[in-house]
């Protein structure tokens, strides 16, 4: 997935590995992302593929 989805998307995977259940906010301070649109873009394309669970403003990887 880190290989199809990109750089950014790749790095919001292996926050979530290391800290599951995080915010926009937190994801982007764990991967040194300044603009928090490019996280909302992130998660966007990943939640297009399948691969989040949201709970309240929190996200994790789902198991596969």
């Amino acid at each position: 997935w880190k290989q199809r989805l990109g750089p950014t998307c790749a790095k919001v995977i292996e926050a979530l590995l290391l800290k599951p259940d995080m915010t926009n906010r937190q994801i982007a301070m764990a991967i040194g992302v300044s603009r928090i649109q490019t996280i909302y873009d992130a998660v966007a394309k990943m939640n297009k593929a399948s691969l989040l669970t949201k709970n309240g403003d929190r996200y994790s990887l789902k198991s596969l």
